[in-house]
């Protein structure tokens, strides 16, 4: 059974990326535009992993993440935010609306292979466990430290 990942973008452009970065993986990817698909998504089919934009329509990225991790049930699954507002207050905001990690757009070829590679173990990052096995963050210069 492959690994379910969440990928909340509501830019075509930026889901074609990042399904373009994950077809090597035997990854499932399921696809909203905005936070409320994003509820109605992970009611329907519990992913393994979230990708979240935070600039979105209708409900933004911060919003969506406070209510999943709101629900016990879901509060374990890791949130990854995936914003082009790299800008340390907003990675702030990021982590206080419950996010686990953070990986900046535009992608570099460098950060996807880092950051999407197969772990060697299951080591803790900056204190963040092992988000899922076969996809965890490896680069620090790609993410928050």
């Amino acid at each position: 059974m492959s690994k379910r990942i969440l990928v909340m973008e509501d830019q075509p452009d930026n889901r074609q990326i990042i399904r373009d970065m994950l077809a090597p993986s035997d990854y499932e990817i399921t696809e909203a535009e905005d936070g409320e698909q994003a509820l109605t998504a992970i009611a329907k089919q519990r992913p393994d992993l979230i990708l979240m934009d935070i600039q979105l329509p209708i409900m933004d990225g911060y919003e969506a993440t406070r209510r999943i991790k709101a629900d016990a049930s879901l509060r374990a699954i890791p949130i990854i935010a995936v914003t082009s507002y790299a800008l340390s207050r907003e990675v702030q905001k990021a982590r206080a609306a419950g996010c686990d990690d953070y990986l900046p757009k535009p992608f570099s070829p460098r950060c996807q292979k880092d950051y999407f590679s197969e772990p060697r173990n299951q080591e803790r990052r900056n204190g963040v466990p092992a988000m899922v096995s076969g996809f965890v963050p490896t680069s620090t210069s790609c993410a928050w430290g």
